[in-house]
């Protein structure tokens, strides 16, 4: 995983260098390390004051990176991402963007671990099919006792259903679809 900022100063940059060098967060085991590192590259001051011009970060932990990477600050909390797999970030991610963003990384997982109810191969309408089909299963009647099937005029019922109105249904009622995951913040 490629996590690279542009480390230069304010002071250089205001005196009109753009000296820095990028360095990739990934590489170094904690904040403080790379801290050190940072200083290191600018050792020519007494106390640098950090400027991370630019950021390049892969694709998978882009989002979640740049809420917590600005010009002036890099979070700790940047090392608690690297040790995520893609569904956790999304777990953290879709807490972040749907119940509270000022949650931690940490928080933030837990959360999302919490008000995650299913997932969906390649559409949010799969979900929200088989979400239909389960209920309609529970009403008394729906379903052939020789057989197991929904009785034809269930079937055509559900038929009916335009899954995208669905879908956005269930999102106006706290559900949340994201990278193949569904996610309940009630």
């Amino acid at each position: 995983m490629y996590a690279g900022v542009f480390v230069g100063t304010y002071k250089k940059y205001n005196e009109g260098s753009l000296f820095g060098k990028w360095l990739d967060m990934s590489d170094y085991d904690s904040y403080d390390d790379f801290i050190v590192a940072c200083k290191e590259l600018h050792k020519d001051e007494d106390e640098p004051e950090f400027m991370f011009q630019d950021f390049d970060f892969d694709s998978e932990v882009r989002l979640v990176l740049k809420q917590l990477v600005s010009e002036s600050h890099v979070d700790p909390q940047v090392w608690d991402v690297f040790e995520l797999d893609s569904e956790e970030l999304t777990y953290v991610l879709a807490t972040w963007d749907n119940y509270d963003s000022s949650l931690s990384v940490k928080e933030a997982l837990e959360e999302g671990g919490k008000a995650y109810i299913g997932s969906y191969d390649s559409d949010p309408g799969d979900y929200v099919r088989e979400y239909l089909e389960e209920s309609i299963r529970c009403l008394p009647g729906s379903v052939n006792p020789k057989t197991g099937e929904l009785y034809r005029i269930y079937q055509f019922i559900l038929d009916l259903v335009d899954l995208d109105e669905a879908v956005q249904a269930f999102k106006y009622d706290n559900y949340t679809f994201m990278d193949g995951c569904v996610f309940d913040f009630r």
